[in-house]
Parts: C-alpha cells; sequence; structure tokens
C-alpha cells in the first residue's frame, strides 16, 4: 500500500481522541476503515504509544472473528491504522434497534452472535510470536460497540486500543481501570491483575444483553455501575425471555460467575457449551443480515419523521457528518514500517526523560545551593548569638568585678 492515494468519503465515528474514517483507494477503489488520532492528541507520548501498541498487536491477529489491520502508516503526518472495512452496524446500534422497536433477537443469532465472538477471542488469547512464545493478549474493553456485524452476517471483533499484551510498549498501571464500565469483570472493578477470564465475562454480559433485551448493569452514576459490578447479581433470563430454558440460564449464569475460578475457563470452554446447548442450529447466520437491512430500513424511516432520537440506553452517540472530499484525493503518501516508529517514540520518550532528569537534578541543585545558604546562615547567626552573648557575659564579670571593689574597699575603710 506504499504511495497509496485514498479520498476520504466520511466520519464512521468518533471518539475522545481518534475518529474512524471510511476511505476508498482511489486506483483499485478498494474501501478501507482508517482509524486517525485527532489533531489535538498527537503530542500526547502516551497515547501515541498506546496507538502503536493497538497497531502492533492487530497486526498479528488474522482470523475470520476480527477486524484485519492492513498497516500502520502516517497520512497527513497523523499517525493511522488502515483496517478492513466492515458494511454493516456494531452490536450497541442493534440493541438499541431492539429496545426502541421492541423487538427481540432470534435465539439462534444470539447465540450465533457470542460463539463467532469467542471463536475470534479463543484465537487472540492463543496468540504466539513467531518464536512460539505466547502473547498473552486480552482485549480488556470487548463491549457492544466494538462487535461489529457485517450484511453478510459476519461477527468480528475490532479496537484493541486497550488491549494489554506481552509485547506492549506502554505499560499497565496497577489498580486503573480501563475498560466500559457496564462491561467490567468484577475483578476489573477491584482493580485486581487480569487475565483472559475478564473477556469472557464481557462476553457474557453481551450474551445476558441480547437475549433479555435489556442492560445487566446500568446507573446514571458510574459509581455506582462498578458497585453492581462487583455485586455481579444476575438476574434469570427465564423470567425475561420465554424462549430461554433452564439449561441455557445455567450457561450464561456460569459464564457471569463473580468469582473468576467459578467461570468457564477459556473461550473453548464457553464456546463448546454454547455449542452443545444450541448443536448446528447457531453454526451460521441466516436471519442477521436481514434483521441490520430491515431495521436500518425502518430507523432511516423514523429519523426522518422525529427532530431527535428517543433517550435510551443503548442510544449510540450522535457522529458529525463530513462531506465527501474534493476531487483531489488525501495522500497516504507516508507508510512507516512499525518498528521505525517505535523507534522515534522510544527516542522521544527518551529525550523527555532526559529532561525530566536534568530538571530534576536542576531542582535538587537549587535545593542543595538553598541548603547551603541557609548552614551559612545559621552559622552566621550562632555566631551573632554567641558574640551577644560574650559581650553580655563580659559585662556582667566588668559589673561584678566593681561590686567586688567596692566591697572590699568598703571593709577596709571600716576597719
Amino acid at each position: 500500500m506504499t504511495g497509496t492515494r485514498i479520498r476520504i468519503l466520511h466520519r464512521i465515528d468518533t471518539g475522545g481522541m481518534a475518529e474512524i474514517l471510511k476511505a476508498e483507494d482511489t486506483e483499485t477503489h478498494e474501501v478501507y476503515a482508517i482509524k486517525r488520532i485527532l489533531p489535538q492528541f498527537e503530542s500526547n507520548l502516551r497515547f501515541v504509544q498506546m496507538f502503536i501498541d493497538e497497531a502492533k498487536i492487530s497486526l498479528l491477529l488474522e482470523h475470520p472473528n476480527i477486524v484485519r489491520v492492513h498497516q500502520f502508516a502516517k497520512m497527513d503526518e497523523s499517525y493511522t491504522i488502515v483496517m478492513e472495512y466492515v458494511d454493516g452496524i456494531n452490536l450497541r446500534e442493534l440493541l438499541y434497534f431492539c429496545n426502541v422497536y421492541d423487538y427481540r433477537l432470534p435465539l439462534a443469532e444470539s447465540l450465533y452472535i457470542a460463539m463467532e465472538i469467542l471463536k475470534g477471542l479463543d484465537y487472540a488469547h492463543r496468540k504466539r510470536e513467531v518464536d512460539g512464545e505466547k502473547l498473552n493478549i486480552i482485549h480488556r474493553d470487548l463491549s457492544p460497540p466494538n462487535i461489529l456485524l457485517s450484511l453478510k452476517g459476519e461477527v468480528k471483533i475490532t479496537d484493541f486500543g486497550l488491549a494489554k499484551a506481552k509485547s506492549q510498549i506502554t505499560k499497565t498501571v496497577p489498580g486503573l481501570i480501563k475498560g466500559k464500565f457496564s462491561y467490567l469483570a468484577p475483578e476489573t472493578a477491584y482493580g485486581e491483575t487480569l487475565d483472559n477470564r475478564a473477556d469472557l465475562y464481557a462476553v457474557g454480559i453481551m450474551l445476558w444483553e441480547m437475549l433479555s433485551a435489556k442492560p445487566l448493569f446500568y446507573d446514571e452514576v458510574e459509581s455506582r455501575i462498578l458497585d453492581l459490578v462487583r455485586k455481579s447479581q444476575i438476574p434469570s433470563l427465564l423470567e425475561h425471555n420465554p424462549d430461554v430454558t433452564p439449561e441455557l440460564n445455567e450457561i450464561v449464569q456460569k459464564s457471569l460467575a463473580r468469582q473468576r475460578e467459578a467461570r468457564y475457563q477459556s473461550a473453548t470452554e464457553f464456546y463448546s457449551a454454547l455449542r452443545n446447548y444450541a448443536g448446528d442450529v447457531a453454526l451460521e447466520s441466516t436471519e442477521l443480515p436481514q434483521i441490520i437491512q430491515s431495521l436500518q430500513a425502518v430507523e432511516n424511516e423514523a429519523r426522518q419523521k422525529r427532530s431527535s432520537a428517543p433517550i435510551n440506553l443503548f442510544t449510540p452517540k450522535p457522529v458529525p457528518e463530513v462531506e465527501p472530499s474534493s476531487s483531489e484525493p488525501e495522500s497516504l503518501s507516508t507508510l512507516i514500517p512499525i518498528d521505525v516508529v517505535m523507534e522515534e517514540i522510544r527516542k522521544e520518550a527518551q529525550r523527555q526523560e532526559e529532561q525530566e532528569l536534568a530538571e530534576q537534578a536542576e531542582a535538587m541543585q537549587n535545593e542543595e545551593s538553598l541548603l547551603v545558604r541557609s548552614k551559612q546562615e545559621q552559622r552566621v547567626r550562632a555566631k551573632r548569638a554567641r558574640d551577644k552573648t560574650d559581650r553580655l557575659l563580659s559585662i556582667i564579670a566588668f559589673v561584678l568585678s566593681i561590686l567586688i571593689f567596692l566591697a572590699l574597699l568598703a571593709y577596709f575603710l571600716d576597719a
């Protein structure tokens, strides 16, 4: 893709520090999704390091259930991840449509989506480097917005921006909570060390929500969501969906056990439990493409009739529109190998570290100078105090000598 010229078609989504753009290769007309750091955060070294970590991890992952990353590049001096474009919606939008239009996903489709997610997770969790050493990848942000559903019935995991892996540049801060609160595992909410079972818990939450068409952990105050996650009190699905059997409810309950030792210990184990329950029914999607198309059509029609969308937990965040670019395409002119970029980042990090050390050394010198000056002033004050004391003692001695002389003189005169 070196030297490729692309045309930005429109913005797909925007987040706190990056945006997702739909773009087209002007020669091959192949469509890509491009994740680009927002300009105001390009100088944020820690975020750039996280962005490179995401690219580095994603470039290693090639699986039908994971969004393929083609290249890490620079576009107009902005760090950019070039990914496959998935034509469809994300799971959050599907849950929103179902909730607003009172539509319940067929049981087979819910199981199919969960099983496809688990296949992608199993691959990522077991992924090894070229030398055979395990990467120990944990996604840490599995949630409906990061599950893409295509019009072909494909299910793909995306956004490894918070993923933890052995090879990452940035270091994980112990006790720091990362990810969307409503999809955290209890151990995450407690700030404990994580493993792959935290990802499996998130899959359990999404499966519960698909089957119930309701949010599992939700409160307007985020701190209360963490309390709900820590307690991990899971309502029975038998109360929310008549199609759910006690056996399926037990599978979901196990996936959401508060103690991770009581959950499924791997994606393979969780997948097998669903596979054994569903049989061949949920091995492929037969209705998902039609469901997506129908719900999109209904939403488009409803959007024309209303001025604003109803307030709802699953309401997708509004995405600012972007006008198509002019006839002159933007240029993806510089594709930088990730090792080179990492070296640039390391050099910048080293430069900043040296600058911090120099500032610390200067501060220490200033502190030492102040300390020396303080000691000198203390010595001067002590000397002045001694001199004052000596003068006072001299005066007292002089006065005593005069008194003694007068006493002696009076004695001799009396005699």
